[in-house]
């Protein structure tokens, strides 16, 4: 709140009420269900919310979905599973990677790699494979 009140909507006659409304309706979660429900770009005007429209600025517009485009093609073609990039260039990627492997002691391998910086933490773990296999069948 503290931001919306200082930030946002700093120069709003009165900047607690318009923050109060706002985190009123986002911060309910009958009303929002769930931190993935997409609210719409009249519904972020009429809570009073100060937003850019993509549309009004192709620049942008292209920059976001630049970004957009690459995460998702990421996310949907690699074992990547979260990615965090600064201004900078920094990266963190987590990713997941499974290896199934019919063997006779049927033992399922997992190696969880994360990337950051350029270094590699590997940590694995085995798995009896009838317990894995069975949530699939």
């Amino acid at each position: 709140m503290d931001w919306l009140v200082t930030g946002m909507f700093k120069n709003e006659p009165k900047p607690g009420e318009a923050a109060k409304k706002v985190l009123d309706e986002l911060g309910s979660h009958a009303l929002t269900l769930s931190h993935a429900r997409h609210i719409s770009i009249e519904k972020a005007l009429a809570l009073g919310l100060k937003v850019t429209t993509l549309e009004s600025d192709q620049q942008l517009q292209e920059a976001v979905l630049t970004v957009h485009h690459a995460c998702v093609q990421t996310l949907t073609e690699t074992p990547a599973l979260k990615i965090i990039e600064n201004h900078m260039g920094v990266a963190f990627i987590s990713s997941l990677q499974t290896t199934l492997r019919a063997n006779n002691d049927e033992t399922l391998t997992a190696a969880i790699i994360t990337e950051q910086g350029g270094k590699e933490n590997h940590r694995e773990r085995d798995q009896d494979c009838g317990s894995f296999c069975s949530q699939f069948t």
